[in-house]
């Protein structure tokens, strides 16, 4: 989204660096074809659109290959089927541009939500899965500074302790003992 008068500035900078704009809408034309604003198909908001229209569809979150990678992209979107609509956001991170995935995915089963998860997999991505309610069963590990700040703001562990499996293992330590564990200092 940008001013109105900013437009011109915006498409001579697209052309400038080789691209195009396809569409361009002021707010009145937008409204006029009764589309909803930009953003609520940017950061994941494209699934929530879809789910407004279709609750059978699910979505996964993918780490693409960084740096971003087209070709990986195209290479792994023929194993993955008409089930799967592939939808891809772009952030900074660290100072890198990194790509996701946010795929739509018209739920089928749990077994084919795996076959799904594993052709990224087989194919270099890396799967956050979504559909687990354990922070690292999405595919992330232990994050022990996070953890050593949850029990300095939550000492006894009364708020949503069994979203991490590795809190078990560490709240009879003190913040400090915990933080060490992902410095490798700690057994």
């Amino acid at each position: 989204m940008i001013a109105p008068y900013d437009a011109d500035p915006l498409r001579a900078l697209v052309t400038d660096m080789g691209g195009q704009v396809d569409l361009m809408l002021a707010d009145d034309e937008r409204a006029a074809f009764r589309l909803p604003h930009v953003f609520d198909f940017s950061y994941n908001h494209t699934t929530l659109q879809v789910l407004k229209a279709d609750r059978k569809a699910t979505y996964q979150q993918v780490g693409c290959p960084i740096p971003p990678d087209p070709q990986a992209i195209a290479n792994v979107r023929p194993h993955l089927g008409d089930d799967v609509w592939m939808h891809h956001e772009f952030a900074r991170v660290g100072g890198e541009i990194v790509t996701f995935d946010l795929p739509i995915i018209w739920f089928q089963s749990p077994e084919r939500l795996a076959e799904i998860n594993a052709t990224y997999e087989a194919h270099g991505f890396t799967v956050y899965d979504a559909h687990t309610w354990n922070v690292e069963g999405g595919g992330l590990k232990p994050d022990y500074s996070h953890l050593a700040w949850k029990k300095r703001m939550d000492p006894k562990g009364l708020l949503n302790a069994a979203k991490s499996r590795f809190w078990d293992d560490v709240k009879h330590l003190d913040p400090d003992e915990i933080e060490a564990k992902g410095h490798g200092n700690a057994g």
